[in-house]
């Protein structure tokens, strides 16, 4: 089977991706990635480049076409122009792929439109369920788009979603086949090495990803700028956050690197001590989170901060991997603080962390990944 994997993203960014794709290198099946550069020069093209899996180039072929991180509204218009792009070429090269995987409803709306006029296999991936995804749109509008994506689900021949508790955010759907996926690293526990944390100062502390208010960066900078005993290291892309971002220049234990590749992200997170994710509770999407770096965070053997209510903090509570508080400055001020002062606390709830990844192991989310595809009829 000839299989195009798509999301709305940077592919060597994106995690979601190099899972499908690491997942089926190991199968007899032919595929390729359709990936977007938000930070572009606006040419709409596509570029044909490649993405490495397990040392292998595959084809990525890239849209270039800009828009703002977490812009909201603001970006309707260039949406509007991705969909036409990505369905002109989806139209256009229909010998090129037998089925799509596509990773959300930006994505999946195209992908159903030339499933029924092409007759092609649709797997609908929902890395964030879209009208819980977005804040900055209309009550109305979000209905709409929740019926649309149900439509989607529906009508797909199969949905993977990367949580349990994701199959309360799409109660209402009739998936044809439903899929659990966690966002496990695609790779094996085994050939890591966990390295000892919290032995010396400057306690090291290590974000990747979007840049923005609803991941609590602009609430962390000044909390780190108190704290000379912590260095924090961030990278990904600016979001909303732009203006706290600015400021790190003028402060002497804060780094941004920029963007990094996930292979370049997880290396980070190995030589780190802590890691967070800290996802805002009133964000109706957060309440189902199930984000890559408490999975990462098991990988690694690293103890990892969340804010409660957020869809992760039963898992890091269950496992007892790290600590769970209220999303505000002060509670992260009051936990870093403690943990300074409980260093060897913090490295046991590191060790729990990795030997709770057998239970979420990227062997077994391979394994439902080739088993999706093979059954695929």
């Amino acid at each position: 089977m000839k299989i195009c994997i798509i999301r709305n993203s940077e592919g060597p960014m994106n995690a979601q991706l190099l899972r499908v794709g690491t997942a089926l290198s190991k199968t007899d099946n032919e595929f390729f990635f359709i990936t977007r550069n938000r930070d572009g020069q606006g040419t709409e093209q596509i570029v044909e480049k490649n993405l490495m899996i397990n040392g292998k180039k595959y084809v990525n072929y890239e849209i270039q076409l800009p828009a703002a991180i977490g812009g909201g509204l603001k970006n309707i218009v260039p949406l509007m122009k991705y969909n036409k792009i990505l369905y002109k070429w989806l139209k256009d090269n229909q010998d090129k792929y037998d089925a799509i995987h596509a990773i959300d409803y930006d994505v999946g709306s195209i992908a159903l439109r030339i499933k029924n006029k092409y007759n092609k296999k649709l797997i609908y991936h929902i890395a964030d369920f879209y009208a819980d995804s977005r804040l900055n749109i209309p009550n109305i509008l979000k209905k709409i788009l929740r019926k649309r994506e149900y439509h989607i689900i529906n009508h797909a021949d199969a949905t993977i979603i990367c949580s349990e508790e994701r199959k309360e955010q799409i109660k209402g759907s009739h998936p044809k086949k439903l899929v659990v996926i966690h966002n496990t690293p695609p790779i094996d526990q085994t050939k890591q090495e966990v390295q000892t944390s919290f032995k010396s100062d400057p306690i090291r502390l290590t974000y990747v990803g979007g840049l923005e208010k609803k991941r609590f960066i602009d609430q962390l900078i000044p909390v780190i700028k108190d704290l000379p005993n912590y260095h924090l290291t961030l990278a990904g892309s600016i979001g909303d956050a732009r203006e706290s971002i600015a400021e790190i220049d003028d402060i002497n234990n804060i780094t941004y690197v920029g963007k990094v590749t996930y292979d370049k992200a997880l290396e980070m997170y190995r030589n780190t001590d802590l890691m967070f994710a800290m996802y805002d509770p009133n964000h109706p999407n957060h309440k189902y989170s199930a984000a890559n770096k408490v999975y990462e965070a098991m990988l690694l053997g690293k103890p990892i901060i969340v804010a409660n209510n957020t869809g992760m903090d039963n898992i890091v509570r269950r496992e007892n991997m790290g600590y769970t508080i209220d999303f505000n400055q002060q509670a992260f001020k009051t936990t870093l603080q403690s943990i300074a002062h409980h260093r060897e606390e913090a490295l046991d709830k590191g060790n729990n962390a990795y030997q709770s990844y057998s239970k979420y192991s990227w062997k077994e989310m391979e394994k439902r990944i080739i088993n999706l595809y093979q059954n695929l009829v």
